[in-house]
């Protein structure tokens, strides 16, 4: 067996460095047949996520370093050596089985991951990169991911990051009944979200999506107000709580956006929650009185309390 793992993840690479790393599927598969062309791999994959960046490599073990330079230059990083990790052959295919399994998750048990990488399987078997290799030791790494879910506790107990965003909130403020939330995207994570929301008891619930009929349809499920997209500067300043999480490219809510939200609110504070990789919220808005914005790196340290609790 001849495969390589090449990786980033939310253990050893901060939020900064893994949002530049984000690819759309497009870029994956144009960045994986350059690859695999100039060092004639024998497979190559390429998994994606909000937590991870990996590379799944066959008969590439003599080439590494010449990949790792060509990553660097492809994102004009020249410290990502600096928190890359490489994983050969028995390693390699555990780490797969791991992480399709939920056991390299940040949420430990959570189904997100293994949709995510069959998804990227499909894709990247539709366009004829995986190679026999990689094609059968994915394919069992499906099949034992099953099994765990099925035969074990692991996922009984599955802390998932937009709960762990909702007890956040209920830190910041004492009584989330009296508040109003906008959720920004409309997939399973912002849907996560709004369920953990919904059972806290928040007063209003606006959901918003490029796409705005599935704004509508997520926030008919919860009896919130769907709102257009391009109608969100208008509305932004009458949410206490904004949860975002969005395919985005670059900053939806800006600092300059949240400076004028707070002057219409006379001095009452705003509570973001980013969950989104690339990020969908600047950073710079903690530096304004009154705001208080929290990432997916955040989050990970009350993901990791809320389950050492619960085995207490």
């Amino acid at each position: 067996m001849r495969i390589t793992v090449i990786g980033w993840n939310f253990k050893n690479t901060p939020i900064e460095v893994r949002e530049r790393l984000a690819l759309t599927q497009d870029q994956q598969i144009e960045l994986a047949n350059r690859l695999k062309e100039n060092f004639k791999l024998g497979g190559i994959l390429i998994l994606c996520t909000c937590n991870r960046t990996e590379f799944f490599l066959a008969n590439a073990e003599q080439q590494l370093n010449q990949i790792i330079e060509i990553l660097q230059k492809y994102w004009k990083i020249p410290e990502l050596r600096e928190s890359v990790y490489i994983l050969q052959n028995l390693d390699a295919s555990r780490h797969l089985f791991r992480v399709a399994s939920s056991l390299d998750s940040m949420v430990l048990g959570e189904p997100q991951i293994l949709g995510q990488l069959k998804d990227t399987f499909n894709y990247f078997s539709e366009a004829e990169l995986t190679g026999k290799l990689l094609h059968s030791l994915f394919t069992r790494a499906f099949s034992t991911a099953k099994r765990v879910r099925t035969e074990t506790s692991v996922a009984s107990n599955a802390v998932s990051v937009s709960y762990a965003a909702v007890e956040l909130a209920k830190h910041i403020f004492e009584d989330l009944s009296k508040q109003s939330v906008i959720v920004i995207g409309a997939g399973e994570m912002a849907e996560l979200a709004v369920h953990h929301m919904m059972r806290s008891g928040i007063s209003q619930l606006f959901v918003t999506n490029r796409t705005f009929a599935s704004a509508a349809k997520l926030a008919e499920k919860f009896q919130g107000l769907a709102v257009p997209f391009e109608h969100l500067n208008r509305h932004l300043h009458q949410a206490d709580i904004v949860i975002s999480s969005t395919g985005s490219r670059k900053y939806i809510i800006t600092q300059e956006l949240v400076k004028k939200c707070l002057v219409k609110r006379m001095g009452n504070p705003m509570f973001f929650i980013d969950i989104a990789v690339p990020r969908d919220i600047d950073p710079e808005i903690n530096m304004l009185h009154g705001t208080f914005c929290y990432d997916i790196d955040d989050l990970q340290t009350i993901v990791s309390r809320i389950n050492i609790l619960s085995e207490l």
